[in-house]
Parts: structure tokens; C-alpha cells; sequence
């Protein structure tokens, strides 16, 4: 990176790492996994900010020997990704809108925000029990794939499903994840337990349904959403 930026590793005044330090990530983490395994009784959220801590050392002491006196922040996951996208495209001080969507980082599975004159400024997020990737990543795991890696396997079957069978299960996985009416930049559920989660729905609702056809459905619908 630093040989097509021109720039030498003396150039490098900070590192931005993304992930929020301890304690404040730690408790949000804290938070998601208690609603996410509400049935745990055992889970104790002092536990996990120490290994996060711990996690956070070892990241540091990984980096380079160049890059142990530079200054390290931790900055929130996505706006990390919005950066990326904007200080690493941006060709002109004109706004720039910035749209980031994944899984899920620091509570968030997506984001809004709008790149001008050179600062980003954050207008919307989207939580992570409303991801639209862990409906891709449920998916992936109902058909038998490894989560979180083979989705492109599901993109790229979907160009042989039937467009007839595709429309009816976009139109199911529409019923559990569409656009807010009241805030349309953010995207709400509408099945009660948290996307992650929906696996035994899938089950349900998919057991008559081609691969090809899931597969053509999940990308229809999610051009359609996005």
C-alpha cells in the first residue's frame, strides 16, 4: 500500500485499526451476544472484556517492528469501511454518498454516510440483528456451505434458477427483511428473532425449493433491497 501511495514507512504518522478499543466494544459485544443467546446463564461479560483486551494486545504486538512506536487507534468497523471506499476513491471535494453493508462489526451490519471536502459524516446505521448478510450467511449454512466464505458459491448459482421460482422466494425473503417506512435508509426485520438466527425458518419455508431457485431468489431480492 505504501509503494502505490508513493509514501515510506516514515510517512506514517498513525495506524487505524478497525474495531473499538476496550471496555466500550467489549460491552457492546457484551449486549449482542446476551440478546443473541439470551438462554446462557453462565456468560459473564467481565470474562470477554478481559480476552478482548488481551486480543487487542497481541494485534499490536503482530504489527510490524517498523510500526511499534506509531500511534494506533481502534475506529468503529464501519466506519473504517466507509473510509476505505471514500479517502481511497474520492477524485474531488463534490459529496460523495457511502453505503457500507456486511455481516455485522461492532453492533452494526451497515451504515450511511455522506464524504465531503474531505470528512465523513455518518447519517445513518443499520443494527446487526437487521443484517442482510446474516441472511446470506443463513443461507449458506442451510445449503450445506461453510458461512461467512462460500456465499460466492450462492452468487454464483444464481444466474441458473428459474426467474418464475426466483421472484416467489425473493418475495419470502422480503417478508423477513425490507426497508424501514419510517427511516428508509435503514433496513428492519420483520420476523422476531434476530437474522442470525433464522436457520429453523429457513428450513421451513425452503424445503420444496430448488438450490438454484434459493440461490436466484437471495440475489433478486437483495438487488431489490439494495
Amino acid at each position: 500500500v505504501l509503494d502505490i501511495a508513493g509514501l515510506s514507512v516514515n510517512d506514517v504518522d498513525l495506524i487505524a485499526a478497525a474495531g473499538l478499543d476496550a471496555p466500550e466494544h467489549g460491552q457492546r459485544i457484551c449486549r449482542y451476544l446476551q440478546e443473541t443467546f439470551s438462554e446462557v446463564k453462565f456468560f459473564a461479560p467481565r470474562r470477554l472484556g478481559g480476552a478482548l483486551r488481551d486480543r487487542i494486545l497481541r494485534r499490536r504486538r503482530q504489527m510490524p517492528a517498523w510500526a511499534q512506536n506509531v500511534q494506533v487507534d481502534f475506529v468503529e468497523h464501519h466506519q473504517a469501511h466507509a473510509a476505505s471506499a471514500y479517502y481511497g476513491l474520492r477524485k474531488d471535494s463534490q459529496p460523495y454518498l457511502v453505503l457500507t453493508l456486511d455481516g455485522g462489526g461492532d453492533g452494526l451490519s451497515g451504515s450511511v454516510w455522506i464524504g465531503k471536502t474531505g470528512a465523513l459524516t455518518p447519517v445513518a446505521t443499520i443494527p446487526q440483528a437487521d443484517s442482510l448478510g446474516e441472511i446470506y450467511a443463513a443461507t449458506t449454512h442451510y445449503l450445506g456451505f461453510m458461512p461467512l466464505e462460500h456465499e460466492y458459491k450462492l452468487m454464483g448459482m444464481a444466474p441458473y434458477g428459474a426467474d418464475k421460482y426466483a421472484q416467489d422466494v425473493a418475495r419470502l425473503y422480503a417478508s423477513y427483511l425490507d426497508l424501514d417506512e419510517r427511516d428508509p435508509l435503514r433496513f428492519v426485520r420483520s420476523v422476531p428473532e434476530q437474522l442470525s438466527r433464522i436457520g429453523p425458518r429457513l428450513q421451513h419455508d425452503l424445503r420444496r425449493v430448488r438450490v438454484d431457485n434459493i440461490c436466484a431468489g437471495l440475489q433478486v431480492f437483495t438487488e431489490n433491497l439494495i
